[in-house]
């Protein structure tokens, strides 16, 4: 796009140089198309004089003949010199017309630039909202993400320490449970020690 540009604004230049080259060109072609008029109208004033001059004096017949050929000359050269300007004219018309159109080009590209300008500003503003808008949406992730893990840690460490206290209270149970029934088994054994038999289970175990 920058080529574009620069490469617009040289044919501009060019142009624009060739433009008044060719305007200079006119002017001096006007200058001697007027001069040219000028120097008609003298020869058809010359030619009229001449046509008076002939009714007195047939001797300048010939210089008449000699005046006609002369103006017809001219005329000839007026016509194709007239021509040639036309052409050049045509010429600078259509030169004219071609920097117009790149003029108008340029002037498009120009906005194109512009807007897509705008369009990545936009896009690049548009990125860095979305990076930030990331980063914070990480930060938070991450913090839950801690949060959870700390609530984690918690849940393990209660269930360890509720079935550390269920085994507590159910061994507390099984060791309240052995000495009632030890006790129970020490009174019968008082009852039987006479006849030389223990009735107590857990005695019972020991002997066996």
């Amino acid at each position: 796009m920058v080529m574009k540009y620069v490469r617009g604004e040289k044919e501009s230049l060019d142009l624009r140089k060739e433009k008044e080259i060719l305007e200079k060109k006119l002017r001096d072609a006007n200058k001697e198309y007027e001069k040219n008029t000028n120097k008609i109208k003298q020869l058809s004033q010359e030619k009229g004089r001449l046509h008076q001059l002939y009714e007195t004096k047939e001797s300048e017949e010939i210089k008449s003949n000699e005046l006609d050929a002369k103006l017809r000359v001219t005329k000839g050269e007026l016509e194709k010199q007239m021509q040639e300007k036309s052409d050049q004219l045509e010429m600078h018309h259509a030169k004219i017309k071609e920097l117009e159109d790149l003029k108008r080009t340029f002037k498009e590209g120009m906005d194109e630039l512009r807007t897509l300008r705008t369009k990545v500003k936009c896009l690049e503003d548009e990125r860095l909202r979305t990076e930030d808008e990331l980063s914070k949406y990480k930060e938070i992730i991450n913090r839950q993400k801690a949060e959870i893990q700390n609530l984690l840690d918690k849940v393990k460490i209660a269930g360890q320490m509720q079935e550390q206290h269920q085994r507590a209270r159910a061994l507390g149970m099984w060791t309240s449970v052995v000495v009632v029934h030890g006790l129970r088994c020490s009174v019968a054994c008082g009852i039987f020690t006479e006849q030389g038999s223990n009735p107590c289970p857990l005695h019972w175990q020991a002997d066996s």
